[in-house]
């Protein structure tokens, strides 16, 4: 979402908090979000975007919807979508392209097993080439199971040291200012870059899952 920093840094811990005792649905939708996909959909191709931006995500590849999204104090219970290895949604152009000023987020369950190639969870930006991901690997690009942040065409990487356990729900955010970008794991900052944000284009990606690795459940995502 593109709002003054300093506002939606005070949000983050909040956000966290908030949805482990109420409706984060209503705190999303009340936020007026560049793209809020609640990712609940029961049927169809079709991920809403509740956002200003109204880009809905185009829904392919092995997918179970309507899944347990894991937090249990939501009214009502959250759900969200399962994807299979070859899962994604896309949207037709990416949510934002600013470089500044921004926030990311989405709560995600792990699968049973982590050893994630570079596992893409929610990613604006084209092919690699430009904009920001949010993902699960080694924190260099490889293979492992810790949250890592890509900037691509830019800084690269970020690794945040933070290993991901397995069938566990996380909220994860990333925001920008004009110089620096933070990421937070459960409303806690873990990590911190000043590296360049090359201008996402193209498309928006969620997520884009390796062969190898599916069984990630994604759901609230927003900008």
């Amino acid at each position: 979402q593109l709002v003054p920093f300093d506002n939606k840094l005070f949000m983050i811990g909040d956000r966290y908090a908030i949805a482990l005792a109420a409706n984060i649905f209503g705190e999303l939708a009340a936020d007026s979000a560049l793209g809020f996909w609640p990712l609940n959909e029961t049927s169809g191709t079709t991920a809403t975007d509740y956002g200003s931006g109204a880009k809905n995500g185009t829904i392919s590849g092995t997918v179970t919807l309507n899944s347990d999204g894991g937090l249990v104090n939501e009214a009502p219970k959250s759900r969200a979508i399962q994807f299979g290895s070859d899962g994604q949604i896309v949207t037709a152009s990416p949510v934002f392209t600013a470089t500044q000023n921004w926030t990311m987020e989405c709560w995600i369950r792990t699968p049973s097993a982590l050893n994630v190639d570079a596992e893409q969870l929610f990613y604006n930006g084209n092919g690699g080439s430009d904009g920001i991901a949010i993902g699960v690997g080694d924190g260099a690009g490889g293979a492992g199971s810790k949250l890592q942040i890509a900037l691509y065409g830019g800084a690269g990487y970020i690794d945040t040291g933070q290993t991901l356990s397995v069938s566990t729900v996380y909220h994860v955010a990333v925001t920008r200012d004009t110089t620096t970008l933070r990421v937070y794991l459960n409303g806690v900052q873990v990590a911190t870059s000043t590296g360049a944000v090359v201008a996402p284009t193209g498309q928006t990606y969620f997520p884009i899952a390796a062969a190898a690795n599916d069984g990630f459940r994604l759901a609230y995502v927003a900008v």
